[in-house]
C-alpha cells in the first residue's frame, strides 16, 4: 500500500479527532487573520478620512488673522491651471429650539461653488443664499435638526489687528443671525471638511462666502485658500508658492501706501498698525530717505503736580525731532506744556500700559527731560502721525473712546475733549526713535508707519512687493493631502498592534492546536508500532503523520483565513448602521 493511499485512510478513519485539530487551527489562524485585517481596516478608514474631510484638496494656506482678498484665488488658479477655492473660516455657536440645543465650538466656513468643486459635491454650495445654512451631518445630530429647520449661529468677530497686540481691541462681540438649513451634507459631500489632521469630525457651519465676509466686515476677504491636484502634471509645493508670489498684492497682507496732503511723501502703513518687522526691514533698505514713526497711546505725562490725561506720544525722527537729540529728552508741544506748566529743563514722566505675558497689561512709566516747547503749528500739528488704533482713531468724541486697554473717561476733561476736537490726535509730545522702541517696542512691530519722499506710488508699491517673501507674513503653503496621508502611515502600525493585543490568545490557541494534535497521536501509538512491525520505516511512519498533520494546518488555515474575514465584515457592517 502506498503512502497516499495508507494517508487518505488514516485522515477517514481518524476523523473526529483530526476535526478537533483543525478546529484548533482554524481558531488560531482566525484570530490571527482577524488582527490582520483590523489593522489594514483601521489604515484604510484613516486614509478614507484623508480624502473625505480635504476632497481634492493637494495643498491649502490659512492665513490666520491676515484676510487676503477672495479674488487671488481666481489669478493663483490661472497661474497654476488648476481650480482654487477661497474660504473664511471662523469659530461660532450654533443653537435651535430657543437654546435647548446648543454647541459652543462650530466651525463657520464661507464658502462658494468652488468649494464644493473641491470636494467633488458643487450641487450644495452653488449659490447659498446668504439666509441658509448648510450644516454637516455631525453637527445637525448634535442639533437635532433636518433640512428646512432654522438655527441661531453666532459667529465670532474677525479682526485684522491680533487680539494679543497691544491696544487690540479685547471684544467677544459677535454676529448673530437666524439661519434656515438648506441641506445636512454627509462625509461624501465635503462635509467632513477639516484642515486639521485629526480623526475626529469637526461640527461644520457653511454659509455663504459673500455673506460671511461682509457680516465681519471683511468684504470680498478670506483667510484660506485651497489647491486642487492638478491631473497629468502634479503640483509640487514649490510651484504653489512661486505662483502665489507672482500674484498676491500688498494689499493682501493689510499693507497699503497713503498720500499725506501738502507734504509730498507717501506713506506705508497696516491694517494690524503696527509694521512687521520684516515689512519694516525691507522698507527701510529701499529708500535711505525713509522715514520710520512708532506712535502710542500714554495714560498720563506727569509734571510735578500736574498731570495730563490719555495723550498721543510720538518718535517721527526728522525734521520734527532734532538729530543729536538724547533719548531721555522729550519735546512738547505749547498745548501741554501749558497745561503742565512746563518748561525746558523740567523732569516729565510717562505713563502706558505694556503687554506682558498672556497678554496681561502692565503699566510702566520714563522719565524724560524737556528739551524744548515746540509751536502747536506747522510740521508739529501732523494729525496723519497717529494710526489707526481701533475705538480711538475714528471716534468723534473722547467721551466715546473704547480702546483695548481699561481708561477711565471721567478723568477726561472738557479741555481734553476740546484739544481732540479741533487738533484730533495731534501728538502732544515727541521722542527718539530710540526711546519709543525701548518703551513701546513689541513682537508685532516696532513701527506703526514709514514715510517715503517719493511720488511714485506705483514704483513703490511694486519695488517692496518684489522685495517681501509673502512666506514670512503668514502666507504659508502645506501639502495637506501628503501631511495626512503620511500622518496614516508613519504612526502606529495597527496590524501589529492588534497582534500584539491577541498575543496571549494567539499562543494559547496555538498550544492548544498542538495538544490536540499531540493528543492525537499518542492515542495512535499502537497504530505506529504495527506499522513498524509490518516492515515500514521510522522514516516513513515519521512522514505519513507530518503529512497528515500538514493536511489538517492547511484545512485549519483554509478554514480560518474565511472565518476571520467573515466575522470582521460583519462586525464592520454591524458599526455602520
Amino acid at each position: 500500500m502506498n503512502t497516499w493511499t495508507l494517508l487518505r485512510r488514516s485522515l477517514a478513519y481518524y476523523r473526529r479527532g483530526h476535526l478537533w485539530v483543525v478546529l484548533g487551527c482554524a481558531v488560531s489562524t482566525a484570530i490571527l487573520v482577524g488582527a490582520l485585517v483590523v489593522g489594514d481596516s483601521v489604515r484604510h478608514s484613516l486614509r478614507q478620512i484623508v480624502f473625505d474631510r480635504l476632497g481634492r484638496t493637494e495643498a491649502a494656506m490659512v492665513s490666520g488673522d491676515r484676510f487676503f482678498r477672495a479674488a487671488v484665488a481666481d489669478d493663483l488658479a490661472a497661474k497654476l491651471g488648476t481650480e482654487v477655492s477661497p474660504a473664511l473660516q471662523a469659530r461660532g455657536i450654533a443653537s435651535t429650539q430657543g437654546g435647548r440645543h446648543r454647541v459652543n465650538t462650530v466651525q463657520v466656513v464661507g464658502v462658494d461653488g468652488r468649494f464644493g468643486t473641491m470636494g467633488g459635491a458643487p450641487e450644495p454650495y452653488t449659490d447659498l443664499p446668504p439666509d441658509e445654512t448648510l450644516l454637516n451631518s455631525y453637527l445637525a445630530s448634535r442639533l437635532d435638526v433636518e433640512a428646512g429647520d432654522e438655527v441661531v449661529l453666532r459667529i465670532e468677530n474677525l479682526e485684522s489687528m491680533p487680539r494679543d497686540a497691544p491696544l487690540a481691541l479685547d471684544s467677544s462681540a459677535s454676529v448673530a443671525r437666524r439661519l434656515r438649513v438648506r441641506a445636512i451634507v454627509s462625509d461624501s459631500e465635503f462635509g467632513r471638511f477639516n484642515l486639521r489632521a485629526d480623526q475626529v469630525a469637526p461640527l461644520t457651519a457653511f454659509v455663504s462666502l459673500r455673506f460671511l465676509s461682509r457680516e465681519l466686515g471683511l468684504e470680498g476677504r478670506a483667510n484660506t485658500l485651497l489647491i486642487a491636484e492638478r491631473l497629468g502634471d502634479p503640483l509640487d509645493i514649490e510651484e504653489v508658492e512661486r505662483g502665489f508670489a507672482q500674484v498676491w498684492t500688498l494689499d493682501d497682507a493689510g499693507l497699503y501706501f497713503e498720500a499725506l496732503e501738502g507734504q509730498g511723501v507717501f506713506e506705508l502703513r497696516s491694517s494690524r498698525i503696527f509694521l512687521d518687522p520684516v515689512v519694516t526691514h525691507t522698507a527701510e533698505g529701499l529708500d535711505i530717505e525713509a522715514r520710520s514713526i512708532l506712535t502710542y497711546f500714554v495714560n498720563e505725562i506727569r509734571g510735578g503736580e500736574k498731570t495730563t490725561p490719555y495723550s498721543f506720544v510720538s518718535a517721527p525722527g526728522t525734521p520734527i525731532v532734532p538729530a543729536g537729540m538724547a533719548d531721555d529728552e522729550i519735546l512738547l508741544n505749547s498745548w501741554l506744556a501749558r497745561d503742565l506748566n512746563a518748561r525746558e529743563g523740567d523732569r516729565l514722566e510717562l505713563t502706558y500700559y505694556v503687554l506682558g505675558p498672556s497678554r496681561n497689561l502692565i503699566e510702566e512709566s520714563s522719565s524724560f527731560l524737556v528739551r524744548q516747547v515746540v509751536p502747536l503749528g506747522g510740521i508739529y500739528a501732523d494729525q496723519s502721525l497717529l494710526p489707526d488704533f481701533p475705538g480711538l482713531a475714528q471716534i468723534d468724541s473722547t467721551r466715546d473712546w473704547r480702546p483695548g486697554i481699561p481708561i477711565d473717561l471721567d478723568r477726561i476733561r472738557d479741555r481734553d475733549e476740546a484739544y481732540w476736537e479741533e487738533f484730533r490726535g495731534t501728538p502732544k509730545a515727541f521722542v527718539t526713535a530710540n526711546a519709543a522702541r525701548e518703551m513701546w517696542a513689541n513682537r508685532f512691530g516696532e513701527v506703526t508707519a514709514i514715510r517715503f519722499s517719493s511720488s511714485d506710488r506705483a514704483s513703490l508699491e511694486g519695488t517692496l512687493k518684489d522685495a517681501l517673501d509673502p512666506a514670512q507674513l503668514g502666507f504659508i503653503f502645506r501639502e495637506v493631502r501628503e501631511e495626512g496621508l503620511r500622518a496614516g502611515t508613519q504612526g502606529v502600525d495597527f496590524g501589529q498592534l492588534f497582534l500584539g493585543l491577541s498575543f496571549f490568545i494567539i499562543v494559547a490557541a496555538l498550544l492548544l492546536t498542538g495538544l490536540l494534535f499531540f493528543f492525537n497521536v499518542e492515542k495512535r501509538s499502537e497504530e505506529g508500532g504495527l506499522l513498524l512491525a509490518l516492515g515500514f520505516s521510522r522514516r516513513r511512519v515519521r512522514r505519513l503523520l507530518l503529512s497528515e498533520g500538514a493536511v489538517l494546518v492547511f484545512l485549519g488555515g483554509l478554514l480560518g483565513c474565511v472565518i476571520g474575514v467573515v466575522y470582521n465584515l460583519v462586525v464592520l457592517e454591524a458599526l455602520k448602521t
